[in-house]
């Protein structure tokens, strides 16, 4: 099967996958809900398969956080083998407002290990920007660097 099919294709592939229970940590859900359900159809649509040497859809996902990165790990729906895809995460801090739905990427204490926590900015200064941010089900007010924040799709 070749990708890139239609929207309402990707919409039905997306569609049927949320039918069914795929291991996705919490961290990888909240960057794939930070994704317009178009283009998840799409992602899923256009994998490479190394095995058919094509772009293939992509079934039976697992999804995690390397980074800022999404990495979805699945099956190829012709051959069977193992494929995967990864999502890079960017910056784009320059064109943030106040009202701006963002992933903070939140730096856990004692390691390198960070968590995307979804926010709204309030404010911006030259080097910090105001976050209100749903923290494990407490809403707080934070103060983040400019490089910790990510625009959701």
């Amino acid at each position: 099967m070749r990708g890139g099919g239609s929207q309402k294709g990707a919409r039905m592939i997306v569609e049927r996958l949320r039918d069914v229970s795929v291991p996705i940590t919490p961290a990888a859900q909240i960057l794939w809900d930070a994704i317009p359900s178009h283009f998840q159809g799409q992602v899923l649509q256009n994998v490479w398969c190394p095995h058919c040497g094509d772009m293939i859809t992509m079934t039976d996902f697992t999804g995690e956080v390397h980074g800022r990165s999404l990495v979805m790990r699945g099956t190829c729906v012709t051959c069977r083998g193992k494929v995967a895809r990864v999502l890079e995460g960017t910056s784009e801090h320059a064109a943030l407002k106040p009202g701006d739905r963002v992933i903070w990427w939140k730096r856990i204490p004692g390691g390198d290990y960070m968590y995307p926590v979804q926010a709204t900015v309030l404010a911006l200064t030259e080097k910090r920007v105001k976050i209100e941010a749903d923290d494990d089900g407490d809403i707080v007010i934070r103060y983040v660097p400019w490089e910790s924040l990510q625009r959701r799709g």
